[in-house]
């Protein structure tokens, strides 16, 4: 990841929640800028906030600032630049990925989903695990007091809502441009022109975070039939998942195969399901020149 960065004209400053050994510090400083250790506190919002403040006589002088995490994996063998797809929006704040953009149904109501974005619902957020700010929004004083005045806690809930949720509302309401460069909306279209065998493929191998869900699919699954009515019934439930969980998780294997250069980590330990599902792309992705992605 570092790396990438640098290839691409950046200086990165590490900030590391956990203490770092000999090793991990000689490592580090190859391919670091400057590097900041600080307790685990606040989360990703924390050690940003930590990285902003340190930078923050510069913060006006910078051509770009970007904040990334190491909860997923990137870059992906076979994905896309995604500099350059941020470039090619031109946006004054731009995400990987969007999360709570659509309304949510209970999982045992999927027929009743509607795919609607909108990015006035009180939980959007752009997905903080990757988001890159233009000279716009770094010279805005207005900026640096939102760091200022951000207040730590080790509370996940909190961070979210102050964070992720927080930080975007505050771009929003400055009026400054925003978007994502996984765009989500056409998904309900694009899943409607596939054949139900690949409907079929999506909704098999998506990743549910809650499994008291996963006998919902399993039922369908097990009710597949090339019919118009099963291809709608399964697109309406992988709509509901996405829009409940999130695309960059749900759809980890589909988009990992379309080029988004991110995999998110979490799934490997929140259930054996998930675990298995995500091992199956780390697998893939070893297979493809990166063995250290499926090795972690």
């Amino acid at each position: 990841m570092l790396e990438y960065f640098i290839g691409h004209g950046f200086a990165p400053l590490v900030v590391s929640n956990i203490p770092l050994n000999d090793e991990a510090l000689n490592r580090l400083a190859q391919r670091s800028w400057r590097i900041i250790q600080r307790p685990n506190f606040g989360y990703d919002f924390g050690a940003y906030r930590s990285g902003v403040l340190y930078m923050s006589r510069a913060l006006q002088n910078l051509d770009q600032l970007v904040l990334i995490n190491d909860s997923a994996w990137f870059p992906l063998p076979g994905g896309r630049d995604w500099l350059n797809d941020v470039a090619s929006l031109r946006l004054d704040y731009t995400s990987a990925a969007t999360s709570y953009g659509y309304k949510p149904v209970n999982p045992h109501n999927y027929r009743e989903i509607r795919w609607h974005f909108d990015e006035f619902r009180r939980h959007f957020h752009y997905c903080s695990y990757a988001l890159a700010i233009a000279p716009s929004i770094l010279k805005d004083p207005g900026f640096l007091k939102y760091w200022e005045s951000f207040p730590l806690t080790n509370q996940k809930n909190r961070v979210v809502r102050r964070g992720e949720m927080g930080l975007t509302k505050w771009v929003i309401s400055r009026g400054y441009s925003h978007g994502s460069t996984l765009n989500d909306s056409p998904l309900q279209r694009q899943l409607l022109a596939l054949p139900a065998p690949k409907v079929r493929h999506i909704l098999e191998t998506s990743i549910y975070l809650e499994p008291k869900h996963d006998s919902i699919r399993d039922t369908l699954l097990n009710s597949y039939q090339r019919s118009y009515q099963w291809r709608k019934d399964a697109i309406s439930l992988i709509l509901t998942t996405v829009a409940r969980y999130g695309i960059s998780y749900t759809l980890a294997d589909e988009l990992v195969a379309h080029g988004f250069p991110f995999l998110k980590k979490s799934p490997a330990h929140l259930n054996p399901e998930a675990s298995q599902r995500l091992l199956s792309i780390t697998k893939s992705l070893a297979d493809k020149g990166a063995p250290w992605i499926h090795e972690e």
